[in-house]
């Protein structure tokens, strides 16, 4: 008759446990490392760092794509390891404090698209704020209308304010390109960027007063808005 698992020597029993708590740990590791952005970076304790950034993020449930992007964006500039290493940390901050905001559901571009927002200018308040607008419905691009404004001058208060009140009036996506291009167009001309996207926007809810109108898609389709 074989022996019962209480038989087991206690040594035997502490080994196994051992193993169980770490096998999955150590994967996770290897889950983490498994990344040639960090393979490139050469110095050890930076590469430390940016190893515990990325495992940290993965555990939390934050995008890492766009950390790794980040990572390939400085090797790419040359940068020091060290600026590598902050420049992630800091991206990382964002990603998190987006991921909160436009809780409960927030897609891996939606995160990355509400860190480009609030590094832009935008608060965590506005992000919420526009979460609560459209529950449902994709952030991506009226976050990315919203950071290119405020890029491009327009104050992050007012255009997180007015892009929201866009979409509360059934602005579609299509339209709040269509703002955002024609705000840029105005800003080249020598427009002020408050006036002319104050401007622009009262055009916009003038259309949606009247009701639906046509789709408007700019030459080459929809903007696409990355993570800086």
């Amino acid at each position: 008759m074989s022996r019962s698992f209480k038989a087991l020597p206690n040594r035997v029993l502490v080994g196994a446990l051992t193993l169980a708590l770490a096998t999955p740990l150590a994967a996770h590791a290897q889950t983490c490392a498994a990344s040639s952005e960090l393979d490139n970076v050469a110095d050890p304790r930076s590469r430390a760092a940016l190893f515990a950034t990325v495992c940290e993020a993965d555990e939390r449930g934050v995008p890492v794509e766009p950390l790794k992007e980040k990572i390939r964006e400085g090797l790419a500039k040359e940068s020091s390891p060290d600026r590598i290493a902050t420049a992630v940390q800091q991206l990382y901050k964002r990603l998190e404090a987006a991921q909160v905001a436009l809780a409960p559901s927030s897609s891996p571009r939606e995160i990355s698209a509400g860190a480009d927002a609030l590094q832009s200018g935008a608060s965590t308040a506005s992000l919420k704020q526009l979460r609560r607008a459209w529950p449902v419905q994709s952030l991506v691009v009226p976050l990315g209308v919203v950071a290119e404004m405020v890029a491009f001058g327009v104050p992050a208060a007012q255009a997180s304010t007015r892009v929201r009140e866009l979409m509360e009036r059934g602005a579609t996506n299509a339209q709040l390109v269509e703002l955002g291009v024609n705000v840029q167009r105005d800003i080249a001309g020598g427009r002020a960027p408050g006036s002319a996207f104050d401007t622009r926007f009262r055009g916009t809810m003038s259309l949606l007063a009247r009701g639906p109108s046509s789709a408007f898609t700019p030459p080459g389709g929809l903007l696409t808005y990355r993570p800086r």
